[in-house]
């Protein structure tokens, strides 16, 4: 009779979105959605009622994350967790005004289609 090998070493079974999120959505107050590209920052002292005690490590992370301009995407990169959960804890922090949703750029100072074709250029001869 064979014995069965061990597949190797087991990943333990994590439950983390549902039971951290708790079903709460990612919508803000004002029904600003944060997509992707959304640019999060900290609220500047006074801009915000917010009180940073009781914060989880995940919050915390965010908030670190968060001290200069930063998109929604680039926050779940910098601190590893997945994008739903992200969202959610922005859209708690927001609410407790510790985070601040930022206006995009105007038009104007972004880059032109001129731009970013001598952009795609110059990578292209790479």
């Amino acid at each position: 009779m064979a014995v069965a090998s061990s597949p190797g070493p087991q990943r333990s079974l994590q439950t983390r979105h549902p039971a951290r999120l708790a079903g709460r959505q990612a919508e803000p107050p004002g029904g600003e959605e944060l997509d992707l590209v959304a640019l999060v920052a900290v609220a500047q002292p006074g801009e915000g009622d917010g009180d940073p005690a009781g914060l989880g490590p995940e919050d915390r992370r965010i908030l670190d994350s968060c001290r200069a301009p930063v998109t929604v995407a680039d926050l779940a990169s910098a601190t590893a967790l997945p994008v739903s959960v992200v969202r959610v804890r922005l859209a708690d922090l927001i609410r407790r005004g510790l985070i601040t949703r930022q206006s995009p750029p105007p038009a104007a100072e972004q880059p032109g289609p001129r731009l970013l074709g001598e952009v795609l250029d110059g990578l292209r001869t790479l």
